[in-house]
This record gives structure tokens, C-alpha cells and sequence, in this order.
């Protein structure tokens, strides 16, 4: 038998077999068509190639025995149910397997043909190759191998068109997910814009609603304490200011959390006094420890510079936090703020600091001390329930310190307190420091403490030795009164007593001297929550506030040591503000009622004409009838919001001509709001709540028309 595969590229069959391997293995064929248009072409190339009568593909039945399928031959198409004849006439050869050629009737009534059937196996199924004949002799070895040989370059070219289709199909559902992951991942990206937006907003409406009437509450109170007032009085004011001003702290952390997860948060540059804040922040905090029965104290190393420049706001949001922190996990003993001044050099005029916040408190276990800085999170659930809290101060305190070069660091271990510690640096300024003033001292002076708390004991000694006073301390009245006697029988009588408010069994100083029988009254400092000053008919009596001030100490001593200082209780002499130079006309636009009153008494204290209009409509209608050198503008109003009444305002001067200077009021702090209101047409802004300076300094820029 001839090998069909070495017949020549010239001979007709040779050709065929080239035709049937091209078709095979072309991309160009398999590529673009479906199988069925694949084995089509086969059939094709064999039918016109050998001079068949009738050359085609029969798919093997499905499992549910639908028809069967002819694929095109001899240039007709031929389909189940239509070419019954063909169906028929090759029906016993469905066999799917090589059968000996046979003589059977034509399909197409043109007499006897010669048939064969060859099998194509292929991973789509079994399909079966005919060829029909008219010559009975018909097949010839050679073209039974040639007849094999389509089969098989059919089922390859099957193989590739399958392939090729699957992974035409697999590359289309690909890109399909691909784009179905994009659209998510878009849609998830839009719903997390949204929600950060919903959520700014959301907490500059909260803090709009807060500093509203915030801004009431201090401004009256400041005005208040500008009034003719007793040292108490004036003590339980300046309380309500810093608890006050402390809420506020704690909104401006919430609104800093939110911007620090945005990635907006940004660093102040001013001047400031360390030893200043950090007293103010303190008394802001003494409320909940003294709640508590908590000792709170500050002890700034006397190296440590108190003329800095940097942030101050956020390192008393840093500070304030770990402080709340400590207190509300510590249930008996004391809160200490620690700042100590490092060597190590960062620069030219740099200074180093390192802040503590240590408690004596529940402790932290070492494998939750990472957890304690992320949002919403505390030691565990029980803790939660039992102390509460929003679970953002420490995620705050840890964000800003970075922002300020820091990190913070804990120790910590159960049962055994906790301490908080960070560095950061601040630059210098030039000018004496506040320690550098608390220079008088007391050599030939003795002192006791009465304290019960062994860290403030300590503290207060040190600081007097300070001062060259020789100081002892006890711990309760009982024991104060046998060191009283002691050191008077011994000739070196105790002058100065310093004693905390809660000391137990401690007489007051004129009935401890009668007691111990000393020839001079005993001079006595008490240290109370609250309240500071002399008390009415006690002069040789100073009450100082907790927490203790080193330098509220320091000039108490001098009250009741030095013979030059007044020892007499005199109430405080109100703050008397000073009239502007010049008067300026002003329009203020607030619906608030308690806004209203205290603008309006800011404003006339410094001479001002102040004319009150209490929304956007009537005020256009009001600097339609008069002129005014400013107006004080709140953007949250009804019938009309500050942003219209600017846009009508700037559009009506540049028809007519002529600038009202006009100064946002708001209760909206952020950056973005500022920059929103200079963009409208506004020539300043304030925050509430109002500050009296910065109102006074703003309303005073704008020059007299």
C-alpha cells in the first residue's frame, strides 16, 4: 500500500494531505471558527481533492437522544430532520467506529454509492467522517489512508479549535470579572468617599451644635469673671472655664481623628508657655480626679525651657488624653505628669522634651499593649463595661504624637500602674523662663507637709528645698501636731505649715499654734480643689488650687513670708476692658439668642456701635438703608445662610461700587471651612467659640470709612 504521506506535493493526494495539515495546525483557521466550521472546511478539502460524491461530519447523539447533526457537504447544507434520506442511509453506521466499506442507496436518488465511515475521536466528543462514492471501487487503499488520515488532522484541528475556544471563552469571562472587580472596586472606593464625607460632615455638624452654645457658656463666663468677684467666686468660675474649655479639647480630637484617618491633619507654629499649659490643662483635669480622690500632679524639671515654639494645642490634646486615660483606670492613689529636658542634641536652638503620664492604676498586660492604641478598642470587653469611654483617646494621642515627630512608648504590667511616655521637640525663643523668676528663698524657714500621698509628700519638699527651706512631711493631722511640739520644745519651731485640704485631723493654723503654744502664729497653706486665695478673716492662711503650681507656691510663700507682701485678703479687681481708638460701626447677623448677648457686650465694651439683625434677609435690608464700617456675619442662619447673603452683598457693590469688610462667624472649625469663606468673599473668619481678643483684633483691623 502506498504511503500517503510520502506521495508528492504535485500528486493530488499529496496536495490533500498538505490542505488537511494546514488546516490543522493554521492558527488562521482554528482561530476564528467554531468546530463545526472546522470540520466543514476538512470535508471540503477531502470531498474536492479525492472526486467524492458526498463528504461530511456526523455528531454523535447527546444523551437525551436529540437529532442528529449533518455537517455541509458538496455545497449543500444538510440538517437533521430535513435530510431524513441521509440520516437514514447512515444510521447502521453510527456506530462511531471503523466499519468495512458498503453499497448503499443514495440520499439523493443518483443510484448505488459506495460509503465509509471513519471515526474522529476528539476531546468535544466522537464525531463520524463519511465518504460517499459512485465508483464501486471506491475506497482504495491509498485513499482509506488518506480517508484515516483526515479523521485524524480533523480531530486535531477539533482540538485546537476547542482549545482555542475555551480559552477565547475563559480570557472573555476574565475580562468580564476584571471588569466587574474595577466597577466594585469603584463602587466600593465612591461608598468610602461618601461615607469619610458623611462622616466629616456628620462631626462638623457635631461640632457645630457643640460650640454653639459653647460659645455662650464661656464668652458669659469670661464676662463674668471680668466682674467684681470673691477669690471664691472667682475660683468655681475659672472651673466652669476649664471644664468648658476641656469639652472643647475633646471635640477638636474627635474632628482630628477623623481628618488624621484622612490624612489632613496639620501642625501649628506659635510661641507658647509650657509651664502655663500644662497648668491649664491639669485644672481642666482635676475635675474627674478629685471625683475620684485622685492626687494629680505636674513635676517639670527645673532644665526644662518653658519659652518654646511648636504646637501647643495638640500636645494638650496628646497630654489631656493620657491623663483622662489614667484617671478613669486608676481608682485610689495619684496621676503624675513628668517632664524632663533630654541631652541628646536636635539641633540649633531645638529642644528635646520627654512628657510622662504615670498612674497607679489597673495596669496593662504586655500582650494587649498594642491594642490599647487602635480605635474603638480597650484592654477587653469587661474593661469596656466597667469604665467606659469612646475607646479614641489613646488612637488620638498616639496620631497626633507622631505627627509631631514622636511615638509613644508604654510600660506597663497588671495591677502595677502604667506609664506613658514620648519625645518630641519644640524650638526655643528668647526670654526668661518662668522657673528663672521663682528666685526669692526662705534659708532660716521651717516648714512641714501634711500629706497623705507619698509622691506629692515627696514633690512638695523638693520643691521647697528649692527655696533653702528646711521642710519635714507626715502624713495626717496627728502626727503633724506631735512634730509641731517637738520642734518647739526643741527651740527650731515649724513656722510654715503646707498642708493638703484632705489631710485628716489637721487643726486650722491659729488653734494648732494654741495647742503647741508657740510664741507666733503659724502660717498655713492649704491645698484645696477649687479654689485659691486668702480666706476671709485668716490672714496667715492661703488656700492655693490643686494641682499645685510651683510657682502659685512659690508667690504664696512670698505672700505669707515676705514682709513686703500684703497679707491681707483683698477680692480680685475686675479686668477693665480698654476702648478702641476709634469706634466702629458694626452690623452682627446671629439668630443664637445667648450669641446675640454676648457679642453684642464684647463689642459696646470697647466702645463699638453694635446694631443686631437676627438673619441673612434683614441683614441686606439693613445695609441697604445704612452704612456700617463691618459686619459680623454668622453662616448657619434661617430664610438665608451666610454664603447667599455674600454672594448678594458682592454682587450688589459691584454695581454700585464700595467694600463692606465682613467677618465670618461660625462654630464650624475646620481648615477647609476657613478656606471655603475666604473663597466666598469674606475678609476674615472666627471660630466659635469667640475669643474676646481676637474678636476685638478682628473688628479693629477693618479702618473707619
Amino acid at each position: 500500500m502506498t504511503d500517503p504521506f510520502s506521495i508528492a506535493d504535485g500528486e493530488p493526494h499529496g496536495r490533500m494531505m498538505r490542505d488537511l495539515v494546514a488546516l490543522s495546525v493554521l492558527p488562521s483557521v482554528w482561530q476564528r471558527s467554531e468546530p463545526l466550521e472546522v470540520a466543514q472546511s476538512l470535508a471540503i478539502v477531502l470531498e474536492k481533492t479525492l472526486g467524492l460524491s458526498l463528504v461530511g461530519m456526523l455528531l454523535e447523539p447527546t444523551a437525551q437522544g436529540a437529532a442528529r447533526q449533518v455537517v455541509r457537504s458538496a455545497g449543500r447544507f444538510l440538517q437533521s430532520l430535513e435530510a431524513d434520506a441521509v440520516v437514514r442511509g447512515l444510521e447502521p453506521k453510527f456506530g462511531l467506529a471503523e466499519r468495512a466499506p458498503e453499497t448503499i442507496t443514495d440520499p439523493f436518488g443518483k443510484g448505488p454509492i459506495r460509503l465509509v465511515c471513519q471515526p474522529i475521536a476528539w476531546q468535544g466528543g466522537r464525531w463520524l467522517l463519511f465518504a460517499a462514492s459512485e465508483n464501486m471501487s471506491f475506497p482504495s487503499p491509498s485513499e482509506r489512508v488518506l480517508l484515516g488520515a483526515g479523521a485524524s488532522h480533523t480531530a486535531v484541528a477539533l482540538d485546537r479549535c476547542l482549545a482555542f475556544k475555551l480559552l477565547r471563552e475563559n480570557e472573555e469571562r476574565f475580562r468580564e470579572s476584571e471588569e466587574r472587580w474595577r466597577s466594585m472596586t469603584r463602587q466600593t472606593q465612591e461608598s468610602a468617599e461618601n461615607a469619610s464625607r458623611d462622616k466629616d460632615e456628620l462631626l462638623a455638624n457635631v461640632s457645630h451644635e457643640i460650640r454653639t452654645p459653647m460659645n455662650a457658656i464661656l464668652g458669659m463666663t469670661e464676662l463674668a469673671l471680668d466682674s467684681q468677684l470673691t477669690q471664691e467666686q472667682r475660683g468655681w468660675l475659672q472651673t466652669v472655664k476649664l471644664a468648658g474649655e476641656h469639652l472643647l479639647v475633646i471635640v477638636d480630637g474627635l474632628l482630628d481623628f477623623s481628618k488624621g484617618e484622612a490624612r489632613k491633619v496639620t501642625l501649628e507654629t506659635a510661641p507658647f508657655e509650657l509651664r502655663s499649659e500644662l497648668a491649664s490643662m491639669m485644672r481642666a483635669a482635676a475635675v474627674r480626679a478629685q471625683r475620684k480622690n485622685l492626687e494629680l500632679i505636674c513635676d517639670i524639671d527645673d532644665a526644662v525651657p518653658d519659652r518654646l515654639i511648636g504646637d501647643a494645642g495638640k500636645l494638650r490634646q496628646v497630654l489631656l488624653n493620657l491623663v483622662d486615660n489614667a484617671i478613669k483606670f486608676t481608682s485610689r492613689g495619684d496621676v503624675q505628669v513628668l517632664v524632663t529636658s533630654s541631652n541628646a542634641e536636635l539641633g540649633a536652638g531645638v529642644a528635646k522634651l520627654t512628657f510622662s503620664v504615670k498612674d497607679t492604676g489597673i495596669g496593662i498586660p504586655s500582650h494587649l499593649h498594642a491594642l490599647v492604641f487602635e480605635p474603638f478598642a480597650q484592654a477587653d470587653s469587661a474593661t469596656t463595661r466597667r469604665f467606659g469611654g469612646t475607646g479614641l483617646g489613646l488612637t488620638i494621642a498616639a496620631s497626633l504624637t507622631e505627627l509631631m515627630g514622636g511615638r509613644i512608648a508604654l510600660c506597663s504590667e497588671s495591677d502595677r500602674g502604667s506609664t506613658f511616655s514620648f519625645c518630641v521637640g519644640f524650638e526655643r525663643t528668647e526670654g526668661m523662663d518662668a522657673s528663672d523668676k521663682l528666685t526669692e528663698s526662705w534659708p532660716r524657714v521651717r516648714a512641714l507637709v501634711v500629706d497623705d500621698n507619698p509622691s506629692a509628700q515627696s514633690l512638695l519638699v523638693r520643691w521647697l528645698a528649692d527655696w533653702q527651706v528646711q521642710a519635714g512631711a507626715v502624713a495626717d493631722g496627728l502626727s503633724a501636731m506631735q512634730a509641731l511640739l517637738t520642734s518647739a520644745e526643741s527651740g527650731r519651731a515649724i513656722r510654715l505649715l503646707l498642708v493638703d485640704g484632705n489631710a485628716p485631723g489637721m487643726p486650722s493654723a491659729p488653734q494648732a499654734s494654741a495647742r503647741v503654744g508657740v510664741a507666733h502664729e503659724l502660717r498655713l497653706i492649704v491645698v484645696e480643689p477649687g479654689v485659691q486665695g486668702f480666706e476671709p478673716g485668716s490672714p496667715r492662711e492661703v488656700v492655693i488650687q490643686k494641682p499645685i503650681v510651683k510657682a502659685e507656691l512659690h508667690a504664696a510663700l512670698r505672700r505669707l513670708l515676705s514682709p513686703t507682701e500684703s497679707l491681707h485678703s483683698q477680692p480680685a479687681t475686675p479686668r477693665v476692658a480698654v476702648r478702641a481708638s476709634q469706634s466702629r460701626r458694626v452690623l452682627v447677623a446671629e439668630d443664637n439668642e445667648f450669641n446675640v448677648m454676648l457679642t453684642r457686650e464684647l463689642l459696646l465694651r470697647r466702645g463699638h456701635t453694635v446694631t443686631v439683625v437676627r438673619s441673612g434677609v434683614d441683614a441686606l435690608a439693613e445695609l441697604a438703608k445704612e452704612r456700617y464700617d463691618v459686619l459680623l456675619l454668622d453662616l448657619h442662619m434661617p430664610e438665608m445662610d451666610g454664603f447667599e447673603v455674600i454672594g448678594n452683598l458682592r454682587a450688589r457693590e459691584q454695581l454700585r461700587g464700595g467694600h463692606l469688610s465682613v467677618i465670618a462667624l461660625t462654630a464650624r472649625a475646620r481648615p477647609a471651612d476657613r478656606e471655603r469663606c475666604l473663597a466666598a468673599g469674606m475678609d476674615d473668619f472666627l471660630a466659635k467659640p469667640i475669643d474676646s481678643a481676637a474678636l476685638w483684633a478682628a473688628v479693629e483691623r477693618v479702618s473707619v470709612g
